[in-house]
């Protein structure tokens, strides 16, 4: 079961910055690699929210469909999710940021994480606890889920890159 549940802004906004293709090529092979040892994956909605993404992450996603990297949530998960869905309808105003939070791929990534023992890896950041607005991290606390960063997730793999 994957150790690392990555959210959609890890790829999507890596690529665009810090982790572009042109810049850190290893980045995405060590995904690849992570991916094809079962250490990491996606929700298969962070695949659907890539299609939105630009084209060129959006290729980059489409060649990996079938890779193992995107799972399908299976009845645990789905049960799971509900819990979290309903979490969050309990405790956050209906506001833009619940309404994005329940749509997009937040509670699905925090089920797979939970019914794994997994962590979720997200470049969202805690807000604090009387804030209006979901976050990963914040829903992540209420359920006991380890949430880290991508450059935590790098130092706990022991990934560094060299000339």
């Amino acid at each position: 079961m994957p150790d690392y549940w990555v959210d959609t802004s890890v790829l999507d906004e890596g690529m665009k910055g810090p982790y572009g293709f042109d810049i850190a090529p290893r980045f995405w092979t060590m995904l690849d690699e992570l991916c094809a040892d079962g250490r990491i994956a996606c929700p298969l909605l962070v695949y659907d929210e890539l299609q939105g993404s630009v084209e060129i992450m959006a290729h980059w996603a489409r060649e990996r469909r079938d890779s193992g990297l995107f799972v399908e949530p299976d009845e645990n998960v789905q049960t799971i999710y509900r819990d979290v869905v309903n979490y969050v309808a309990d405790q956050y105003p209906d506001n833009q940021s619940r309404r994005r939070f329940l749509e997009g791929v937040d509670p699905w990534l925090i089920a797979h994480a939970i019914v794994t023992g997994g962590k979720v890896v997200t470049l969202e950041q805690r807000v604090d606890n009387n804030s209006k607005q979901a976050r990963i991290p914040n829903v992540c606390a209420h359920f006991g889920v380890e949430w880290i960063t991508t450059y935590q997730m790098l130092r706990e793999l022991g990934v560094s890159w060299t000339r």
